[in-house]
């Protein structure tokens, strides 16, 4: 199978993955605010965002792992991916006591940090203990990160649905049990072990942890240590920053506005973070590429790869922003009921983070592909620190849509506008051509936006089929008009020899 089949294959199942999601979702937490009530379930959501948080014990390691496999199984380093994973597995064994006591004082502090009705206050700290068995199988994550830097992130992605679907079911379980919040955090719990055990079980002979003391060599594990630790300062710092930017919203929504808050907070955004979320795969399911291309000296058909990769992200993203941002009200309302709409400014907000965040990411992909996470750490620091400071000050502002607007303008006014120019000056692809492909669509999505947002008024109250009419004609319109419009016919060309390769269709030379 070939680089661009592989990714391809990635891409594909990463969006049956998030579909599958969004598809369960829908129908899940309906039946779970009925059975849980408010409170109780943003509660747990704020647990889940909390215990996230601690993933940062993990110290960067594992985007510098994926930089260091890749290298590995491109076959242009001094060590083997088996010597890779060794290491890292001494590492994470340590780290895994580490998270367990970080969960520990987590469970004691919880009550402080999501303020909830004295009732919930010992159900709370209990389901923050009942996620202690994830630190046990830990270490196995490596299976993971040395599958998916050999381009076959399609399994990673098979198991990730199955996943999702076991703690979607468990927790539907427990809810009508009357669980509360304590079986929440036990679905959580069987579901994110559940990735990783099988991995170690069924990867272990071809992912590189059937090694022995004896096939591996210390002039080649010191190599291997080396490469971390250069790497490791950086991916602390990226790691906490994306964290602390990305992750903290309903945090910040819980802490200062209280557990309830965090539905409609979730709720008003679900659709366009769901979108969001498809179009991220772009970058995650090419990035082994991309790091293929860099460690082989390809530089030029690298810049040619991540501008065609940006200009797809943009459109798609775009295309999904204007379909789920301008019937946003309408969904909600179908879903979880009108009264839990967070308002249109957090719409808005939401929108444009779907939009910028897609492209930076991609971006951000080509220095982490080929190790050079260290020279984004600088910028990294103050958009995180931007972005905190107004979130916060936002929020005392304008309540709900505060954390994102926040994150909306440290993203766009930081790293959208200064990462093209780093790309320029590390890899010679040119600036002007980055900001082309990211924004080039929005001359056709503005307008258009406005035309379907009009005609949208004249049907207020659709149902779900017909919303569901709405939003993939919107989509696909737009889509269509980009085909024509937006890319030239190069892109075009390159789409659909994209198509062919996967196909396996005898193409054409384009003229």
């Amino acid at each position: 199978m070939s680089r661009t089949q592989r990714s391809i294959w990635t891409l594909l199942s990463s969006v049956f993955t998030s579909g599958t999601t969004m598809l369960t979702g829908l129908v899940a937490v309906p039946l779970l605010l009925r059975y849980l009530g408010d409170e109780q379930f943003g509660a747990f959501r704020a647990i889940t965002d909390w215990h996230a948080l601690l993933g940062l014990v993990e110290l960067g390691l594992a985007q510098a792992l994926r930089a260091v496999f890749a290298e590995a199984v491109a076959g242009e380093a001094e060590f083997r991916a088996q010597e890779v994973f060794a290491y890292g597995k001494k590492i994470y064994i340590r780290l895994a006591g580490v998270l367990a006591i970080a969960t520990l004082l987590l469970a004691g502090a919880i009550p402080w940090l999501v303020p909830v009705s004295q009732k919930y206050a010992l159900e709370l700290q209990i389901g923050v203990l009942c996620l202690l068995p994830i630190s046990a199988v830990f270490p196995f994550s490596l299976y993971l990160y040395a599958t998916d830097a050999r381009q076959r992130g399609y399994w990673v992605n098979l198991g990730l649905t199955v996943q999702s679907l076991l703690i979607m079911g468990f927790s539907l379980l427990f809810a009508v049990w009357g669980g509360g919040i304590i079986g929440q955090c036990i679905a959580y719990s069987i579901g994110h072990m559940f990735l990783p055990i099988v991995a170690r079980f069924s990867l272990r002979q071809t992912e590189g942890g059937n090694s022995t003391p004896d096939t591996l060599r210390p002039v080649a594990l010191e190599s291997v240590r080396n490469k971390l630790n250069k790497l490791n300062y950086a991916a602390i710092l990226m790691q906490v920053t994306g964290k602390v930017g990305l992750e903290t919203d309903k945090i910040l929504v819980a802490f200062l506005l209280g557990a309830s808050s965090i539905v409609p907070f979730f709720a008003t955004q679900r659709l366009i973070q769901l979108a969001q979320n498809q179009v991220l795969m772009l970058g995650s399911s090419s990035w082994a590429a991309l790091a293929e291309l860099h460690h082989r000296g390809e530089s030029k058909k690298f810049n040619e790869r991540l501008i065609e990769l940006t200009s797809y992200t943009a459109v798609i993203a775009l295309a999904f922003c204007i379909s789920t941002g301008i019937f946003a009200q309408r969904f909600v309302k179908l879903w979880v009921g009108e009264d839990l709409f967070g308002g249109w400014l957090l719409v808005i907000a939401a929108m444009i983070v779907g939009y910028v965040h897609p492209v930076i990411a991609q971006w951000k992909w080509a220095f982490g592909a080929t190790a050079k996470s260290p020279l984004l750490v600088r910028l990294n620091l103050y958009w995180a620190a931007v972005n905190i400071v107004v979130s916060v000050v936002a929020t005392y502002l304008w309540g709900l849509a505060g954390p994102l607007i926040g994150t909306a303008l440290s993203t766009t006014l930081l790293l959208f506008c200064c990462l093209p120019y780093m790309l320029e000056r590390e890899f010679g692809m040119s600036k002007n051509a980055a900001f082309a492909a990211a924004l080039k669509p929005l001359l056709l999505g503005v307008p258009y936006a406005a035309i379907v947002w009009w005609l949208s008024q004249y049907r207020q109250n659709p149902g779900w089929f017909e919303l569901a009419i709405w939003m993939s004609a919107t989509a696909g319109v737009y889509l269509i008009a980009c085909w024509f419009l937006i890319w030239d016919a190069e892109i075009r060309a390159i789409s659909r020899r994209r198509v062919g390769s996967l196909l396996r269709l005898p193409q054409k030379n384009p003229a």
